[in-house]
This record gives structure tokens, sequence and C-alpha cells, in this order.
């Protein structure tokens, strides 16, 4: 069985659907009295959204493309090639980057 690039991508979102795993904390925190905490898991539910659209977008352009990559290991920002001399989210030094070779 052939399958491709853009089927494999999909089946793993598809899977992990990570931003809704906030969903039934919302509805708990609320009818235990607790708005802002429903307020809370409502962004993160729109943060991971958009945070999955982003990487299903950036799986299947890099795909095909060669080369290594670095993870900030304090907020998770990938660089493709090469690292950065620090992290432009929080400063973390480059050196400190995991290498996924």
């Amino acid at each position: 069985m052939s399958v491709t690039v853009e089927e494999l991508v999909s089946a793993c979102f598809d899977e992990l659907q990570m931003g809704q795993r906030f969903v039934p904390y919302i509805r708990r925190a609320e009818e235990a009295g607790f708005p802002q905490l429903a307020k809370l898991f409502r962004v993160l539910v729109a943060s991971e959204t958009v945070r999955d659209t982003l990487l299903r977008q950036g799986l299947l352009h890099h795909a095909d493309l060669e080369g290594d990559y670095f993870v900030c290991p304090h907020c998770g920002l990938i660089f493709h090639f090469e690292h950065p001399d620090q992290c432009p989210v929080d400063e973390t030094p480059g050196a400190t980057f995991i290498a996924i070779r």
C-alpha cells in the first residue's frame, strides 16, 4: 500500500488532536466555579489549534528537505540547518539547543 507525505502528516495530527485535550477541563473548571481557569483552558485550546495548523503546514513543507534541525530546550522553537546564537524567544544560548541529525 502506497502512502503519501500528506496522508502520514494528516493521520498523525488527526490522531494527536493536541488542542482538544484541554476541552473537557473548560467545563469542569466552569462547573467548579473557576471562570478564570476555564478562560485559560480556552486560551490553551486556541493556541494549540493554531500551533497544530502551523506544525501541519511546516511538516508538509519540510518533509523532503535535507539537513539538521535544532530545538530550543526551553520553548521548543525549531530551527533548520543550524541553531542561532541565542533563541529569539527566550534568549537560551544556541549552543544548548537539541540537535536532531
